[in-house]
Order: structure tokens, then C-alpha cells, then sequence
């Protein structure tokens, strides 16, 4: 049974921010050469907010540029308890820029809400 306090977290998050999720792929270029390349794997309307507080400076700590933790609806494809998945292999695409996804949680195992925990790249290119 969901609890009220859950309800009323849930109704605060305005998932208006589209992302796109990429899983990294090794395809052949045209000389036979193998090379990792990036294919959409998922997208998905999310709430974000930057860190702040706590978060930030633990995050800043590492140098980090830009920090954000991400929201988004339940969704299998992001939960590595029934989909072998490795934030290595996985970036997010948000407003025209890329970051690394550090972690990904599927809050309190109740296939509700997802978390992502991402990182601007640095020299960020698409």
C-alpha cells in the first residue's frame, strides 16, 4: 500500500524535462574497424534538479561540474535488479548536453520512481 507521504513526493515532481538515455555499442566502420558508438536506448519525460546543500559539496568534493539527479516514472529497462545494465555503458542526453550516469535507483524497490544520479562531461561534444 502506498502511503501518503509517497503520494504527495510524487505529485510535487513535474515530469516535463525530456531525456534520452544511450547505451554505448561496439559497431564496424566502413575500414572493418570496430569503435564504440552511442544508440538511443530510452526516452522518458523526468523531473530534474540540480544538488544542493549536502549533496553539492559531497559532489563538488570530486569535482564534479554539474551535478543532477534526475526523476523519472518506473520504467524496466532502467532497473538493473531485472535488467543487467552498467552506468558505465550509459549516458543521459538533457538539454542538448551529456552526462555520465553515476547511479541508477529504483527508490525503495517499489517500482514507482527511478533516480538517476548524472555528471556533466567535461568537454562535452554529442
Amino acid at each position: 500500500m502506498i502511503d501518503k507521504k509517497s503520494r504527495v513526493k510524487d505529485a510535487q515532481m513535474v515530469y516535463n524535462k525530456k531525456i534520452t538515455i544511450q547505451k554505448k555499442t561496439t559497431a564496424r566502420n566502413e575500414e572493418g574497424i570496430y569503435i564504440d558508438t552511442w544508440m538511443d536506448y530510452v526516452s522518458v519525460y523526468a523531473y530534474a534538479k540540480k544538488l544542493y546543500g549536502k549533496e553539492y559539496f559531497v559532489a563538488a568534493a570530486v569535482n564534479a561540474q554539474d551535478s543532477l539527479k534526475v526523476y523519472v516514472r518506473y520504467i524496466s529497462k532502467l532497473d538493473s535488479s531485472k535488467v543487467d545494465i552498467s552506468t558505465t555503458n550509459l549516458r543521459m542526453i538533457f538539454e542538448n548536453q551529456t552526462y555520465d550516469i553515476k547511479n541508477i535507483d529504483n527508490i525503495g524497490f517499489e517500482n514507482r520512481t527511478i533516480e538517476i544520479l548524472v555528471e556533466s562531461q567535461r568537454g562535452d561534444a554529442l
